[in-house]
């Protein structure tokens, strides 16, 4: 199974993805901001990076564009921006997949 870093601002549904992804079988870590998410993705190099963009502290392109400088590793973003211009912005900044919020926790864990 893979260790998984889920970052959402959101406590219930950072509550739910990770409760979703631990009850399949991954080692998870979660952030509300995305300060907190670079320090916790550096120290913990997780094989994949399920990211809001609305954040706290640091957005989450900012953190996704970082992340990108920094490695490969998988990136769903999970957004409640979800015009075509946001999708492709994510996209060309490295997001692997896009999610709009309300989003179906089935279908985030069949592209996981």
């Amino acid at each position: 199974m893979a260790d998984v870093l889920v970052v959402e601002d959101d406590a219930a549904t950072r509550d739910v993805v990770v409760y979703q992804l631990t009850r399949a079988g991954h080692r998870v870590d979660a952030a509300a901001d995305g300060i907190a998410a670079l320090e916790q993705f550096r120290r913990g190099r997780p094989d994949l990076l399920i990211l809001d963009l609305m954040l706290p502290r640091l957005a989450g392109l900012d953190v996704l564009r970082i992340v990108r400088d920094e490695t490969a590793v998988p990136v769903i973003v999970i957004s409640a921006r979800d015009t075509e211009a946001d999708k492709i912005t994510g996209f060309d900044l490295g997001a692997d997949d896009y999610l709009t919020k309300p989003f179906s926790v089935r279908e985030l864990m069949a592209r996981v």
